[in-house]
């Protein structure tokens, strides 16, 4: 029996784990050639992890039929982890990253810039981070984020309270953003248009707040013959960068919201028998956009 089973043809093979597999990889410029490959499970669980963080993917994702099929088909050897063990391999490709800057830092790296940089989410939190710039031994320009933290605002006294700066006996200097300094230049020019960019950004958020509205403008858009392609976009209004390309696609539709104005009830209705916006309005906003495309480009 024992002879049989080993010479019957209908009997499943087991895969021996420490067998090779012969692959052919295809390289420009040189003939296929056989090279060997062994399985490694930690290798493929260290690539999904790699995965999981260069594209901003949930740690669900490995639950779904369709990263399962794939996955199959692409290593049938490969046992998918759960969601809880690829978040842990996660944070320890983390810890292991880490140290690896951590030890280029002290043997390696001569000098680094550090720049702090702060935005709000579509959440409406606000985030903070510490990223460090530095140009590694083959010369190639590097940035790696050190640090990251949820703050109450963006003023000043919020990154003082949550960054200890220490100028190394004064070895190190405190070198002026360009990009900074523009930005406090727009914000600043903001401040004398804030009316006019508030009600243009009031009549996009009525326009966005439902399917119906929507659907009821591009039927606007279309009657005025706009041939403009691109949709309408609502700013973060702490992004001076987002308020200008909303207001850059906004200025397009004028003849659009004009239309609504007159078509639809709920618009007069929400704003009152004034309009939310008047010619005015637009002018200051094809303005305002004029002369701060230079400024995005430069800092984009």
């Amino acid at each position: 029996m024992n002879h049989h089973i080993l010479k019957c043809a209908k009997k499943p093979r087991t895969i021996d784990p420490t067998q090779t597999i012969l692959t052919y990889p295809s390289v420009e410029g040189s003939s296929l050639g056989h090279v060997s490959s062994k399985f490694d499970k930690q290798a493929c669980r260290k690539s999904l992890s790699i995965f999981m963080v260069l594209d901003e993917q949930p740690f669900s994702a490995v639950e779904g039929e369709g990263f399962k099929y794939y996955s199959k088909v692409m290593q049938p050897q490969f046992t998918l982890p759960s969601r809880r063990t690829v978040a842990r391999d996660c944070f320890q490709l983390h810890l292991d990253e880490k140290q690896k800057l951590k030890a280029f830092f002290k043997s390696d790296c001569n000098r680094v810039a550090l720049t702090t940089d702060c935005w709000t989410s579509i959440q409406n939190q606000n985030y903070l981070t510490l990223t460090a710039h530095f140009v590694d031994k083959e010369w190639n320009y590097q940035k790696r984020i050190i640090s990251f933290t949820i703050i109450p605002n963006h003023k000043g006294d919020t990154k003082n309270n949550n960054y200890e700066w220490d100028d190394g006996d004064g070895k190190c200097f405190h070198m002026r953003c360009v990009a900074h300094i523009l930005n406090l230049v727009v914000n600043e020019g903001l401040k004398d248009k804030h009316l006019s960019i508030t009600s243009v950004r009031d009549v996009v958020r009525f326009v966005k707040s439902s399917p119906q509205r929507a659907t009821k403008f591009k039927e606007c858009i279309e009657f005025a013959r706009i041939t403009c392609k691109r949709l309408v976009c609502l700013d973060v209004s702490t992004c001076w960068n987002a308020t200008y390309l909303m207001l850059e696609a906004v200025e397009k539709f004028q003849a659009g919201f004009d239309k609504l104005e007159y078509e639809e009830s709920s618009y007069r209705e929400l704003f009152g028998k004034g309009s939310p916006h008047s010619s005015d309005d637009w002018d200051i906003v094809r303005a305002f956009c004029s002369g701060v495309f230079v400024t995005f480009r430069f800092i984009d």
